[in-house]
């Protein structure tokens, strides 16, 4: 059971990345280059590059028995710390470049705040109380979080590309 469901989660996280690449590409070829959306898009696709390889890697350690537990710490603060840093870093450049942020820009900064939130909260239970109550929410809050936000991205794109070019899109639509 739990191999299946470990099939299912790359599989959604390469999906979430594959929609989150293709929101950033079509925005870009379609509306406008340097806004918030394009680099808090393709920042969170760097960052979400980042955390497969961390998530592979603390996974090959997971056989080190003796050291399980401080892998365990890494596992929920390293996810936690770098969607921390990531939110910083890019409030601090919006806010340098005078960059307009839009709601689905809002929403991705969201995200990585309620993912930041949920590995604090399940290393908390799980690492510090001892406990594994928040283990169904945590398995799929990380999953529903992805999602929806990739989701909202592509159709923030969408919906972009429809109000710039509008007549354009239908053409090439109905050609």
């Amino acid at each position: 059971m739990w191999d299946r469901l470990v099939e299912y989660l790359v599989f959604i996280d390469g999906f979430t990345l594959g929609l989150n690449i293709l929101a950033l590409c079509l925005y870009v070829m379609f509306v406008r280059f340097n806004t918030a959306f394009v680099l808090i898009v393709a920042s969170g696709v760097a960052l979400d590059l980042f955390h497969q390889i961390l998530k592979i890697y603390l996974k090959s350690l997971f056989h080190f028995t003796e050291y399980l537990h401080l892998i365990n710490v890494a596992w929920y603060l390293s996810f936690a710390i770098t969607d921390l840093i990531f939110i910083a870093a890019m409030l601090h450049v919006i806010k340098t470049k005078n960059l307009i942020r839009d709601r689905a820009s809002d929403l991705m900064l969201v995200g990585y705040m309620a993912l930041a939130c949920l590995q604090v909260f399940r290393y908390t239970d799980r690492i510090a109380i001892g406990t594994d109550v928040l283990g169904p929410f945590y398995s799929t809050g990380v999953v529903m979080i992805n999602v929806t936000v990739s989701c909202v991205l592509l159709l923030h794109a969408l919906r972009s590309i429809y109000v710039t070019t509008g007549s354009k899109v239908a053409w090439l639509i109905n050609r």
